[in-house]
């Protein structure tokens, strides 16, 4: 039996608002016994009573020359943002298709998860115990009389901690809301913003620790570097590509996957915003830390990794196909710019690649998605999709130009003066507002819908196609999508448009599962209305609620498309509490993102102080916009 049936099998006794208290207790219990040796290991390392973490500082600097407690941390995130991202596509795919778990470790992909994330915190803690008196260099953070912390271990662990903390407030989230089925769930977002963080912040810890055992190099020498080939030997250019490639993987998976697979529950104008603020931030980042060809190379490493997940997901785990952005024409863009407007300085190579994205490169993607992507995207939301793409492409490289200029810059360069912060803060308040104007959706009030079922198919499932006719027969015109779709049954989710047979007239291009744990309906969405017709659901014991049949012929009302597609969500619990959980998580991922920026200007500015700003002979101010050499 494969895997899919077997979750599907489970789908009547899956709880629907949190799991056994007995499965909890175990793993916590698991947790706990982990997490107490490392802490205890920890402290008895600062305690001087075990040298085992100093060996192991040791051991890796003798093979590195750089100090073990940045690059010791460094690989355990590297290697727990690969087993979770794994986890994390195989669980989401497995969601569609099987639907709810029949508990925490009833999913094998929860294994996979719940070690990635045990893992950041592991790293974190490791990174901020390991050094000793001072060694932790000038950007340290004072823990202790006699501790000091690197400020990019702090950092980790902060965004590791919050993505554990995710685990436990699911479980508590699941119980007083319901199991809200989405990717986006606020204590879902929890977990992925903080393992994605956790990445961002291991490349603060390295330039840390690089920055202990040697000066930040002159231009002349990184010249010196590139002209000699020494950093682009073939060894650093597949490392290079494969971390930055998974700094725009980890984006992807991230926020993208519902949009990935066909089955999203927001409108369809956030996936060309989600592309273009990813390839903005990641590929500007990119071109700043590595110079000529850096965009590309992240872009190279994420389609190699994009094509690895979509082939262990689909062929690997028989699950649904995962399929990605191309990002192609972006990267080739941000070379471009780079080449015009960088020697003119960041922001104005920030804005340029910006523009670039959000027109030529959501035009490429638009024209990509026809290839691949599940949903194709209309022509009629270009005008729109462009204009929030420019404003999403521009706060990512506001961000991804910080990032990489910041790091790469000179101690006393002027970008790291006292308002080199605002600028960032500012493309996070941006992002924010276009997020939060773009989220609310309602479903067309008073609308109905007759369906008429001819059977298809009656074994071993029986299957069949459907006619609709809306009551207002212009409800399907000019839709962003209108599809027939099945999901959470015994095989893979089913997603195939409708085509219109008359005015008001719609019907299926695929047959439809009616049978078994499968769920059926037909969905419309047109800019902010997104509403659906249920076509069959099971009964479902834990929610208590009896079967929708599947009846030759009926009469429906269209439905808020969310509140079909998350059937497990308590409707006896007020909004506000939703709204006020909601709100805190936010404000905890908007302050955990403010805190790795803190520690990032800490360990670009070589400790906490504001640099000296370099003046010439008459007293002005000499503008460096601290970028590598090579890098136009």
């Amino acid at each position: 039996m494969s895997l899919v049936a077997v979750a599907s099998s489970a789908i009547e006794s899956a709880p629907a608002a949190g799991a056994e208290v007995r499965q909890i207790v175990i793993g916590g219990i698991v947790i706990s016994i982990w997490m107490t040796i490392m802490l205890v290991l920890g402290l008895r390392h600062r305690a001087g009573a075990t040298d085992l973490l100093d060996r192991a500082d040791a051991a890796v600097e003798r093979r590195t020359k750089l100090p073990g407690w940045a690059v010791l941390p460094y690989g355990i995130a590297v290697i727990a943002l690969a087993i979770a991202g794994v986890g994390f596509v195989w669980d989401v795919s497995l969601h569609l298709d099987a639907g709810r778990d029949p508990g925490p470790f009833a999913n094998p992909s929860h294994y996979m998860l719940i070690v990635g994330v045990v893992l950041f915190v592991t790293a974190g803690w490791l990174a901020i115990v390991m050094p000793k008196g001072r060694s932790a260099g000038p950007a340290a953070v004072r823990i202790a009389r006699d501790w000091y912390a690197p400020a990019g271990g702090v950092a980790m662990l902060a965004c590791g901690t919050l993505a554990l903390t995710g685990f436990a407030a699911d479980d508590v989230w699941h119980r007083l809301f319901g199991q809200d089925v989405t990717l986006w769930g606020p204590t879902h977002l929890m977990m992925i913003t903080g393992g994605l963080l956790v990445l961002f912040s291991s490349f603060v810890l390295m330039r840390e620790g690089m920055r202990t055992k040697r000066a930040p190099r002159t231009r002349e020498e990184k010249r010196a570097a590139v002209a000699s080939g020494e950093a682009k030997s073939p060894v650093a250019l597949l490392s290079t590509a494969l971390l930055l490639g998974g700094a725009l993987t980890g984006l992807t998976i991230a926020y993208q996957q519902e949009f990935s697979y066909g089955f999203p529950q927001f409108r369809l104008l956030f996936h060309p915003i989600l592309i273009a603020f990813s390839a903005g931030l990641v590929l500007t980042a990119a071109r700043t830390l590595y110079g000529r060809g850096g965009a590309l190379i992240a872009c190279g490493g994420a389609l190699l990794i994009n094509v690895i997940l979509t082939l262990l997901v689909t062929y690997g785990f028989g699950q649904l196909t995962l399929h990605f952005p191309l990002y192609v024409a972006a990267a080739l863009l941000v070379e471009f710019a780079a080449l015009v407007a960088l020697p003119r300085g960041r922001y104005w190579f920030a804005a340029l690649s910006a523009v670039l994205i959000g027109t030529i490169g959501t035009l490429a993607e638009f024209g990509w998605s026809h290839v691949w992507m599940p949903l194709p995207w209309p022509a009629h939301i270009l005008p729109a999709a462009v204009a929030a793409a420019v404003a999403a492409a521009g706060c990512g490289a506001v961000l991804g130009t910080f990032f990489g200029t910041t790091l790469t810059a000179q101690p006393d360069s002027s970008v790291l003066g006292r308002k080199a912060a605002w600028a960032p803060i500012g493309a996070i308040a941006v992002f924010t507002v276009l997020i939060a104007v773009l989220i609310p959706q309602h479903s067309p009030a008073g609308l109905t819908a007759t369906v008429k079922l001819t059977e298809a198919s009656s074994s071993p499932v029986r299957t069949v196609n459907a006619t609709v006719a809306y009551s207002d027969k212009t409800f399907g015109d000019n839709a962003d999508w209108i599809q027939g779709f099945a999901w959470q049954g015994d095989g893979l989710a089913i997603n195939a448009p409708l085509k219109r047979v008359s005015p008001g007239v719609w019907s299926t291009t695929k047959p439809l599962p009616v049978d078994g744990t499968w769920k059926a309906a037909l969905r419309v969405h047109r800019g902010n209305v997104m509403g659906a017709v249920p076509v069959y659901m099971p009964a479902d014991a834990a929610l208590k609620l009896p079967e929708l049949p599947a009846s030759a012929q009926f009469t429906r009302a269209v439905v808020m498309d969310r509140k079909m597609m998350q059937r497990e969500r308590r409707t006896d619990v007020p909004g506000y509490l939703f709204a006020i959980g909601s709100s805190i998580v936010a404000l905890m991922t908007v302050l955990l993102v403010l805190l790795l920026g803190w520690c990032l200007l800490r360990v670009a500015r070589g400790g906490p102080l504001k640099p000296a700003v370099a003046r010439d002979e008459a007293g002005q101010r000499i503008e460096d916009d601290g970028l590598a050499a090579g890098t136009t």
